[in-house]
């Protein structure tokens, strides 16, 4: 079983990064939004905004926060 507070690395991100922006456009009901989101979780990872974020609950809180923008 996993523990929620997994450690996770910046490989790690961006394998989840890459594999939610294809699903959400994919199946989201607005492609071009989805399209949107994905793009904005890529610039935050360039920036930085998830260097810090080691734990995978914080990650998801994270990517969540950021998709509700």
């Amino acid at each position: 079983m996993s523990n929620e507070n997994d450690f996770i690395d910046t490989t790690t991100q961006v394998e989840i990064i890459q594999d939610l922006s294809e699903k959400l456009i994919k199946h989201y009901v607005f492609p071009e939004k989805a399209e949107q989101i994905g793009k904005h979780f890529q610039q935050c990872m360039s920036d930085g905004e998830y260097g810090d974020i080691n734990e995978g609950n914080l990650f998801a809180l994270a990517l969540t926060m950021h998709m509700q923008e």
